[in-house]
């Protein structure tokens, strides 16, 4: 099993997803738990990344979740060489989130409600 990210914007009563190509991988369930329950990760200021340590789904939506992912991908961003895990994913995983969360940002219309899962 894998742990993918989705992302969509709600206007109204109507979800509209959105296309990511290939950029909607986060990795096989158990390295993506791995990662995500580093210490360092927490030691960082991950909190509601870290959740995906234990539990799936999380989602970031609305102005105020987006603005956490931020805040959580440009620490991860800039400390990337320091977590202790494979380069090569880490590397993927986090710009399959940035690209994500980017995506939704900029095609998220004025008024509608941005949604970003993964699990």
């Amino acid at each position: 099993m894998s742990r993918s990210i989705s992302i969509w914007y709600k206007v109204g009563d109507t979800d509209v997803d959105l296309d990511t190509g290939y950029h909607h991988l986060l990795g096989t369930q158990q390295a993506s738990m791995k990662f995500w329950s580093l210490p360092q990760l927490r030691k960082l200021g991950l909190r509601e990344l870290t959740e995906l340590g234990h539990l799936d789904p999380v989602y970031f939506s609305e102005a105020e979740g987006l603005a956490i992912l931020e805040q959580e991908l440009v620490l991860l961003e800039q400390n990337r060489e320091q977590i202790p895990f494979d380069d090569e994913l880490k590397t993927r995983w986090i710009h399959n989130l940035r690209f994500c969360l980017d995506m939704l940002k900029a095609e998220t219309p004025p008024g509608a409600i941005p949604v970003l899962m993964i699990g």
